[in-house]
């Protein structure tokens, strides 16, 4: 489980993992992403080993794509929590895994995503509380 990714990433990592499968915003956000923390022979080999299925490579014309910003060491900046939050949302129907889980998912998709990522208690690791929550704690005080 990728305990140690931002949730934006885990969530793209998983998908990836579980599809074999990126549509272009969630491959760009990974790769950028990558890019920043990885060497190019090592990210590559990351994403090369995820995109094949029953030792069939699924990826093979987003590989240019990768080999650009991996091994040319572009600068591309990863995405930033407020880019993740504010581009388009993306639809989790179709298996699009890019953009901030705090913000697209729903409250049990990001309770999973939070328990995969080795939170025990998802619901005190979210700041927003549901508007009954928030409405009992200001008769509390």
């Amino acid at each position: 489980a990728p305990t140690r990714l931002p949730p934006c990433v885990a969530r793209t990592y998983l998908g990836l993992r579980a599809t074999h499968h990126l549509h272009h915003h969630a491959r760009v956000q990974l790769a950028f992403f990558l890019n920043k923390i990885m060497e190019p022979d090592e990210a590559l080999a990351l994403v090369t080993r995820n995109f094949t299925k029953d030792g069939k490579r699924t990826w093979s014309h987003y590989e240019a794509q990768f080999r650009d910003i991996f091994q040319k060491r572009r600068h591309y900046d990863a995405y930033g929590c407020n880019k993740l939050q504010t581009q388009r949302r993306p639809n989790r129907h179709l298996h699009e895994y890019d953009g901030c889980p705090f913000a697209w998912d729903s409250r049990r998709d990001l309770d999973d995503l939070l328990r995969t990522m080795g939170v025990h208690d998802p619901s005190k690791a979210c700041l927003d509380q549901d508007d009954d929550d928030q409405a009992d704690d200001d008769v509390q005080t």
